[in-house]
């Protein structure tokens, strides 16, 4: 006699959510490292993944970038990896994915306001380089 997984009350895992993850690059043109686990994580609630399933379907679903920093990571490879610790390896990996350019551009173009103090970094202030010989 066989017992549906239904009736016993256990989840069914539903493997056509992995349709809606879109491939993932890691670069500037895809949609941000969080958004991309929080769809993947909204998705295996929906479909009853196990941390296996979310770890191997998120692996299947890279590209590019993001691929090659899964294949030179070998702690991310590792069989007995947690989904949290997987994915805390990406979030800091990815998680400015703007380009130094746009970052070198931001500091270019910054303008200290009227009311603004300059901030001290360490010892230096910034205002201390304007006024040396």
């Amino acid at each position: 006699m066989k017992v549906k997984l239904a009736q016993v009350g256990l989840p069914r895992r539903k493997n056509s959510f992995i349709s809606l993850i879109p491939r993932w690059s890691g670069t500037e043109k895809s949609v941000s490292v969080k958004e991309f686990f929080e769809l993947v994580e909204s998705s295996a609630r929906i479909g009853c993944w196990s941390e296996f399933d979310r770890i191997q379907i998120t692996i299947l679903k890279l590209s590019h970038v993001a691929k090659i920093f899964y294949s030179s990571n070998p702690e991310l490879q590792k069989a007995d990896i947690s989904w949290e610790n997987f994915k805390a390896k990406f979030l800091h990996r990815f998680g400015d994915v703007k380009s130094d350019q746009y970052h070198y551009m931001q500091l270019q173009t910054a303008r200290q306001k009227k009311d603004e103090t300059s901030r001290i970094l360490g010892s230096v202030s910034f205002t201390d380089h304007e006024n040396s010989p």
